[in-house]
């Protein structure tokens, strides 16, 4: 009987400690589980703002983009202004040649 009680009083000892251990490790666990939720929420929050950042700088891109060819548009408009004037100059220096000639032929 001695023995018995001996025996199950190991087991009982043993299986405390099993106990303990066991909640000692769950305790680890759940500090490691909570760490990795929190560097979850900052790399959610991280990758917010880089999402934000990303979808800044792809607006102001494309807004660039929309100025650089309207100023490619305004650019060949003026080329296309000048050369139109370059043509109405030389159509007006050839016209004042045909005036200055009539004026010319009429004073002979």
């Amino acid at each position: 009987e001695r023995a018995a009680r001996a025996s199950h009083s190991d087991r009982e000892k043993q299986l405390r400690a099993a106990i303990l251990e066991t909640e000692q490790q769950r305790r680890e666990l759940d500090s490691r589980l909570w760490l990795l939720e929190e560097r979850r929420k900052q790399d959610l929050a991280e990758f917010s703002q880089l999402r934000i950042d990303f979808s800044s700088a792809d607006k102001a891109r494309v807004e660039a983009e929309g100025r650089a060819k309207e100023t490619a548009k305004r650019l060949q408009d003026k080329e296309k202004q000048g050369q139109d004037l370059e043509r109405d100059v030389v159509r007006l220096k050839e016209r004042a040649a045909e005036v200055l000639a009539q004026l010319h032929a009429r004073d002979e």
